[in-house]
């Protein structure tokens, strides 16, 4: 069944359930209206109950970019409300954040996040709160706003992924990693060629699908138990203390100053991301190093 929405594609079918990210042309950045469209999915499958396996993919030729930063910083809906408020009012800001996304974590039914060109920022936030994740090889997926703006308020679950020391390493940097790479860390389950990714999510939630609700969402709520106790909510906690403290920082706010005054994203973007080379993986960027250092000799 499929419903109307502007920035989603959502088909409601039982026992499979398909969203789309529909805002190709910008990569599928979160904008305002995508938000609110994402809360109205997620109560419709709270009633739901024929409905046990939930898979996210993006329209176009990539998953998600992140959050719009048009929106996020020039006063376009969360934006103006953003550059105002308070640090407590934008620690809760942060708390509800987190909460919608968690949503996907907490829900009793299997969420698949299904990733193909660039999974960025809090489009990364989004596919690493589902359950399970399913990549293209060449996909690119890191927090490039670690470089300047902040991390996402989840720590994208990397610590309970790839550890603290790749944690660490990408969070300094804000390099990128390709979704080959990201399989082989632990951070998703797979990575697979492009043309192989959507039939094989397809056919891999068909397989879950086989399985009684009862008995997913027990296996559901005992691992999310272990990872409880293996720190998920501590650092949730931490991540978001971290995120807002760092919307307040110089230069967070010389970013924001500089993306307004732009007349498009691309100069202060461009200008964040020079000295790295680009919003690149670290294997492209340490290739690149040799090759220049062979150059010079």
């Amino acid at each position: 069944m499929a419903v109307d929405y502007e920035t989603l594609i959502v088909d409601l079918s039982a026992p499979v359930t398909t969203i789309t990210l529909n805002r190709p042309g910008r990569k599928n950045a979160v904008d305002p209206q995508m938000i609110e469209e994402f809360d109205r999915v997620f109560d419709e499958l709270d009633k739901r109950d024929d409905i046990t396996v939930v898979v996210l993919k993006g329209a176009g030729n990539s998953f998600c970019s992140g959050y719009d930063i048009k929106a996020h910083f020039r006063g376009d809906g969360m934006g103006e409300a953003e550059q105002k408020r308070p640090q407590y009012q934008d620690l809760q800001w942060n708390k509800s954040t987190v909460e919608r996304w968690t949503r996907l974590w907490n829900m009793p039914k299997v969420t698949i996040a299904q990733v193909h060109g660039y999974c960025l920022a809090g489009g990364l936030m989004i596919a690493l709160n589902c359950d399970l994740v399913y990549v293209a090889d060449d996909a690119k997926i890191g927090q490039p706003m670690a470089r300047r703006m902040a991390m996402t308020p989840d720590f994208s679950l990397w610590p309970l992924t790839i550890g603290l020391r790749q944690t660490k390493e990408l969070l300094f940097t804000g390099d990128l990693v390709t979704g080959a790479e990201a399989a082989r860390l632990g951070m998703v389950n797979r990575s697979m060629p492009e043309a192989e990714l959507d039939e094989y999510v397809s056919w891999l939630a068909d397989r879950i699908a086989l399985a009684s609700p009862g008995m997913l969402q027990t296996h559901k709520f005992a691992a999310n138990e272990v990872a409880d106790a293996m720190g998920y909510r501590a650092m949730l906690t931490a991540s978001i203390h971290a995120d807002t403290v760092q919307h307040y920082l110089d230069e967070n706010h010389e970013f924001r100053a500089s993306v307004q005054k732009s007349p498009d994203m691309h100069g202060p973007l461009a200008a964040r991301d020079k000295a790295y080379g680009g919003v690149v993986t670290r294997d492209e960027a340490w290739a690149r190093r040799k090759s220049e250092a062979a150059s010079a000799d």
